[in-house]
């Protein structure tokens, strides 16, 4: 339909490709499986038109210059549109616009709360008109959002690295990653890269963070050493919270909390020790 529409609104008919089926015919074959028919009208473009790469998939996209303006039509899954788009249409769009170019970056902070953070880094940013600088808190993370504006894409990176500079300088033991990444891809990752294993003794989380990290699409095959939520940890640590100071171990500051946390681990030692020699 696409093609079609394309190649009406533009009075260009459309023409069989050869390199496209040899190409698309090669796709199939690595992929083990016939090519039905209608995957041909993939390997039709408007006269004139010049194919978009999709490495992801078996549709090219399609670019074709008209006397006045420029068409471009990708792919509708985000997993092959948006690569094209940022690796091969955005290129060709900032060559032939004299609009200004808008980049954002991320960087995903944790361990501080919203207002403690913007106490920290509004001095450096409070003047600051390019890049733009936005919080935007979740129930996770905290991101803090780097606009640029500028002539080309090369400074508004200039901006935002520049501005980021200052951000790492400031905050950045708290800074765990960038763009779309998560907490538990950059956990998983470490963990691969260190060699270390990871068992998950859950209490209130009810398997939270176990699902979190094995829905994260990284590789944990080494490192993952399984999780349980036992029933009985539960009233265990209830209890020895109560009689830890203020009901708390990582809320005190100073030798009462390095205290409660070494009776902590003493005692879930011994239950973990008791637990396992009784089932």
């Amino acid at each position: 339909v696409t093609r079609d529409a394309i190649s009406l609104a533009s009075g260009r008919s459309l023409e069989l490709r050869p390199d496209l089926e040899e190409d698309l015919r090669a796709k199939f074959q690595r992929f083990g499986r016939p090519m039905a028919d209608n995957n041909m009208r993939q390997c039709m473009l408007p006269h004139g038109a010049e194919p978009l790469a999709n490495p992801r998939g078996t549709a090219p996209g399609i670019h074709l210059v008209l006397p006045h303006s420029q068409l471009f039509a990708m792919p509708g899954p985000p997993r092959e549109m948006q690569p094209m788009f940022e690796q091969l249409v955005a290129p060709l769009l900032s060559g032939i616009s004299s609009a200004p170019q808008i980049r954002r970056r991320i960087l995903r902070v944790i361990g501080l709360g919203e207002s403690a953070l913007d106490q920290r880094i509004a001095p450096i940013y409070k003047n600051s008109k390019n890049p733009e600088i936005g919080l935007l808190f979740s129930h996770l993370d905290i991101e803090i959002r780097l606009t640029a504006t500028a002539n080309s894409e090369q400074q508004c990176h200039e901006l935002n690295d520049e501005m980021a500079q200052k951000f790492y300088a400031e905050v950045g033991h708290h800074i765990y990653g960038e763009g779309e990444t998560s907490l538990a891809k950059v956990v998983a990752a470490q963990l691969s890269q260190n060699n270390l294993s990871l068992f998950i003794l859950d209490s209130g989380c009810h398997g939270l963070a176990a699902q979190r990290l094995l829905e994260c699409d990284a590789p944990l095959s080494g490192s993952w050493a399984g999780s349980v939520v036992p029933d009985w940890l539960e009233t265990q640590l209830q209890a020895w919270l109560q009689e830890c100071p203020q009901n708390g171990l990582l809320r005190i500051e100073g030798s009462p909390a390095e205290n409660g946390v070494r009776q902590f681990r003493f005692k879930l030692s011994g239950a973990l020790e008791h637990q396992l020699d009784t089932s």
